[in-house]
């Protein structure tokens, strides 16, 4: 059995709101990450997949509290001092922002961002650090790496700024990466170098990835298992290629029916009416309830508890193992 490198338990985000109301951005997530392994979070914006990981980091906005366990080995990230914290934080967790423009410094040269975390990590003197930097750069793809490093990041397009993020989390070579919509703002074939980047890392390095996004495609390529969310709380967690050919619940069939397909040029493009639930309000039942077509009495006053498998777990009072297909154009 491959080592486990991080174990998030019943992992929970709350806000505070008007009047001492609770906000529930995250409820009750749950997941084990082995070694070498890629698992995908994947939902609709606002179901609660970046505020996971920030919660993960402790980088959670001002009023925001985590609670549960975020096991890193032995170490419980939620209790670590601060000290310690930023010993790991850079060095063998690091996180690529969805943002970069506001996750880089855009009052410090890009050498400088990047050769101080090699200095303070590794112990690199400043030369063996800036060469180290520009290889990182030249990995993912920025020409003329040796004189751009000394620019500052108002200088580099969207795209460069990110590709920048990308080499900064990798410098370390990290055992934990969290990607945030990584390669967003990558064209195609920037983006499928990035990819084979990371899997080059998964497999001299061990490097264990979390990625978030949208990108359902990217999703099947680089991860070995998925966590669907929605509102808040896990609704599927499964082997890929096992959720992708059969999923089980309900919401998600409806978001891999949602994504276009090149067989079915033919077929009207699937949505899913209705809008995501307002996680500022009480809930009583299952968040997918308004918009599920399979939704019963109780789904409206209970939440389905999340239950394991072997192959992973699933919060539905109704699953059925069906194929995305017959949801698509329909």
């Amino acid at each position: 059995m491959n080592e486990i490198v991080l174990n998030v338990n019943d992992l929970g985000v709350r806000f505070a709101g008007h009047a001492g109301q609770q906000v529930h951005a995250v409820d009750g997530l749950s997941f084990a990450l082995a070694r070498g392994r890629s698992l995908g979070i994947v939902g609709e914006s606002g179901s609660g997949k970046s505020q996971s990981v920030l919660a993960m980091m402790r980088l959670l906005a001002p009023g925001g509290q985590a609670s549960g366990t975020v096991m890193f080995g032995r170490t419980n990230l939620l209790t670590l001092p601060e000290r310690r914290l930023n010993q790991l934080r850079g060095n063998r967790i690091a996180m690529i922002f969805q943002d970069p423009m506001t996750a880089l410094n855009p009052y410090l040269r890009v050498s400088r961002q990047m050769t101080e975390v090699l200095v303070r990590h590794l112990g690199l003197t400043a030369r063996q650090a800036r060469t180290r930097a520009i290889a990182a750069l030249e990995a993912v793809r920025i020409s003329d790496a040796a004189r751009r490093i000394d620019m500052y990041p108002h200088e580099f397009s969207g795209g460069m700024r990110q590709r920048v993020m990308i080499a900064m989390a990798l410098l370390c070579e990290p055992d934990v990466l969290i990607a945030d919509e990584p390669t967003t703002a990558l064209d195609v074939t920037v983006q499928a170098d990035i990819l084979a980047l990371l899997r080059e890392r998964q497999q001299t390095c061990g490097t264990s990835i979390i990625f978030i996004t949208h990108d359902l495609g990217v999703v099947a390529e680089l991860c070995d298992e998925v966590v669907v969310m929605y509102g808040g709380r896990m609704m599927e967690h499964a082997p890929v290629h096992r959720l992708f050919a059969t999923p089980e619940h309900p919401y998600t069939a409806r978001l891999l029916a949602s994504v276009p397909r090149m067989d079915q040029r033919a077929a009207r493009l699937f949505s899913i009416p209705g809008q995501p639930p307002d996680i500022t309000a009480r809930q009583h039942g299952c968040p997918f309830v308004a918009r599920c077509s399979h939704a019963k009495t109780l789904c409206q006053v209970q939440p389905p508890p999340y239950v394991t498998h072997a192959s992973g777990g699933l919060a539905c009072h109704f699953p059925q193992a069906r194929s995305t297909l017959e949801f698509t154009g329909t």
